[in-house]
């Protein structure tokens, strides 16, 4: 079997895709599904995340210790001014998209942070998991 689950926030869509299939590239499926529903060519493929410059303060306003109730914890720390995370006792590398989202430089999985009245980040999105701060 073989299954894709997926959003795009910004206009509140949500895609699962699942066949009883295995080794389909059902991500390319995904993605032609999303195209479809958002008037795009099926062929449309994803733009790469944008480059952002943050500030060392916007940096900081995600720097934190994160955790999941299933156990899920994720250390966001700055390493020579640059972002890193550490999950599982692996470090991966970031990049910043927008002021509230990092990506992985190695995979493209973003890190969506969330805020309230421009606060530190209380949350952060990584994968299909949310993560609350714990300090």
């Amino acid at each position: 079997m073989s299954s894709n689950f997926g959003f795009v926030p910004e206009k509140g869509l949500v895609v699962t895709v699942l066949s009883n299939l295995e080794n389909v590239p059902i991500r390319n499926v995904w993605l032609a599904a999303v195209n479809a529903a958002l008037g795009l060519p099926l062929a449309h493929k994803e733009d790469e995340a944008p480059l952002y410059s943050p500030t060392r303060e916007e940096l900081e306003k995600l720097v934190g210790t994160y955790t999941s109730g299933e156990g899920g914890r994720l250390r966001l720390f700055l390493r020579e001014g640059a972002p890193v995370a550490e999950v599982a006792g692996i470090e991966y590398e970031l990049r910043a998209s927008s002021h509230d989202t990092l990506i992985d430089v190695q995979n493209g999985q973003p890190l969506r942070f969330f805020f309230k009245e421009q606060q530190k980040a209380w949350a952060v999105l990584l994968g299909l998991r949310m993560l609350c701060r714990c300090e």
